[in-house]
């Protein structure tokens, strides 16, 4: 997960500005048809906003990330596969297909009851939330793709996802000496 996190926390990033900063930018329509706030999403804010975060989920997910930490020290092809998977430049549908056809990878993932779909959301949601709850904090408005839902159960499950490796503690944050 060490070699995945930064990589998916980049993508995150990325993906939150690009979005929050169309947002804002976009004139505002008067001709929008009933509809969710995710309507007019490409398909991986779409899934960002559709998939549901629950402990269940990120618990499954560090303890995943920590098997395939392990498994990947004493596999070779696991560890290229899970450099392939890292290294590509490629949209989160694009990723999951990858991992579903990573063999050594996805069978790590079906023991664990995972499927690539949770494999890469798991991370993307729990930091695009935690980036919109800060967001949030500081009074701005959500962005579009970032399901309220998920804002709040980072908030409510904070020290739980924390614990799971997820976000930084809020003391780790603040200790100049903790990096």
């Amino acid at each position: 997960m060490r070699k995945l996190f930064p990589l998916l926390a980049a993508l995150s990033i990325a993906l939150l500005i690009t979005s929050a900063a169309s947002a804002q930018s976009a004139p505002p329509q008067s001709h929008q048809k009933q509809g969710s706030a995710a309507d007019g999403l490409d398909p991986d804010e779409q899934a960002i906003h559709n998939y549901i975060l629950t402990m269940d989920k990120v618990q499954k997910y560090a303890d995943t990330s920590k098997k395939i930490r392990e498994t990947t020290e004493k596999d070779p092809t696991l560890a290229t596969e899970m450099k392939k998977i890292t290294d590509a430049d490629v949209n989160d549908r694009q990723r999951a297909a990858l991992v579903a056809a990573s063999p050594h990878l996805y069978a790590l993932l079906k023991a664990s009851g995972m499927t690539a779909r949770d494999f890469v959301l798991i991370p993307v949601t729990i930091m695009t939330a935690g980036f919109a709850l800060s967001m949030e904090e500081q009074g701005a408005q959500l962005p579009p793709f970032v399901n309220p839902t998920n804002v709040k159960f980072v908030r409510d499950h904070k020290k739980d996802i924390q614990q799971a490796g997820f976000m930084q503690k809020d003391e780790d944050s603040a200790d100049p000496n903790s990096q």
